[in-house]
């Protein structure tokens, strides 16, 4: 049981990539996962808040006013800039419309759950991230609505109130449950603690399997649209990851780093829900693309760590030469 639970943790890209590959091939498999997928997210969302240690926090809050711009960049500027990037691509190569708002919606998403331990990967500030994933995901149920139709007008059809309510239900009753659980079993909550990542590949996993449910079609009527979608996932993750590393263009390179991370690695488990429930019959490129994007989301990693460890050795060779010339 053991060997399974951390192959899931150890290996969850592929996971995550076969369980794609499986509900994209067996489509009846998928229609079983579709109905579960909205608890099951809030399932997720529980899981990953169990993780937090609360007490660590106090530090970063003392600076509310960086959150504020933290918050900022992730809700509003970056969704903001990749779809008007991606609204001229369009434009300028006759690709459909749909990718630009399928864009906005994704990178429109809170900061992803796994981004604190990305951070620990990566040598980012893992403090800030789990700020800027509780501060943006209680945002989001207004934020994400707002850019939609700021962007798009009238034009992207879906109840605006109802989105507003689906997003702050499926946020705030997680929330609520993590603070009984930790307050009422916090010893049970410890004991489960080296459990949590298996579980919520998992659920993540069935999440995605769920959301493939009719996209089978889409995809054999054009196939076209799969290789459009990974070739745009990956160009929006580098230009993500670009703008997030410029954004606090006076910071450290663990501040560059951070909010990178946080760029680049959107809920997509969120995203995906929120598509099935409003854009999947009228717009299904925007699930289409949040799935897509389970791709680079998962194989970025190693480019990613790459770059900002050669960035580390860049800095400490310019240090060591100013050293010398001092001496």
């Amino acid at each position: 049981m053991l060997k399974f639970l951390l192959f899931l943790t150890q290996r969850f890209s592929l996971v995550l990539i076969a369980t794609l590959i499986l509900g994209i091939s067996f489509q009846e498999i998928a229609a079983l996962a579709n109905p579960c997928i909205k608890p099951l997210l809030m399932f997720g969302i529980y899981l990953s808040l169990l993780k937090i240690d609360f007490s660590v926090l106090k530090a970063e809050l003392k600076n509310p006013l960086l959150q504020f711009y933290i918050l900022l960049f992730t809700n509003f500027i970056l969704p903001i800039t990749l779809f008007l990037l991606m609204k001229s691509i369009c434009l300028i190569f006759s690709i459909n419309i749909h990718w630009a708002i399928a864009v906005l919606v994704l990178f429109g998403s809170p900061t992803a759950s796994m981004v604190p331990s990305i951070c620990i990967l990566m040598k980012g500030h893992v403090e800030r991230a789990i700020i800027s994933m509780l501060l943006s995901s209680l945002v989001v149920p207004f934020s994400l609505p707002l850019i939609i139709r700021l962007m798009n007008g009238y034009s992207v059809q879906f109840d605006t109130l109802k989105m507003i309510f689906d997003l702050s239900f499926m946020i705030t009753i997680p929330i609520i449950l993590t603070l009984i659980s930790k307050f009422l079993f916090k010893e049970l909550c410890h004991k489960t603690l080296p459990y949590i990542p298996a579980l919520s590949v998992l659920v993540l996993a069935i999440i995605v399997l769920g959301c493939v449910d009719g996209l089978t079609i889409v995809i054999l009527n054009n196939p076209t649209q799969l290789i459009i979608g990974v070739i745009i996932a990956y160009a929006m993750a580098f230009c993500a990851f670009l703008l997030g590393w410029l954004f606090p263009y006076k910071g450290s390179i663990q501040d560059r780093t951070t909010i990178a991370i946080f760029a680049a690695w959107p809920n997509v488990g969120l995203v995906i829900v929120i598509s099935n429930l409003y854009f999947k019959v009228d717009y299904p490129i925007i699930l289409l693309f949040a799935i897509i994007y389970e791709i680079p989301w998962n194989t970025a990693f190693v480019p990613a760590q790459k770059f900002i460890q050669w960035k580390y050795n860049q800095t400490s060779k310019t240090l060591k030469k100013e050293t010398n010339v001092g001496s």
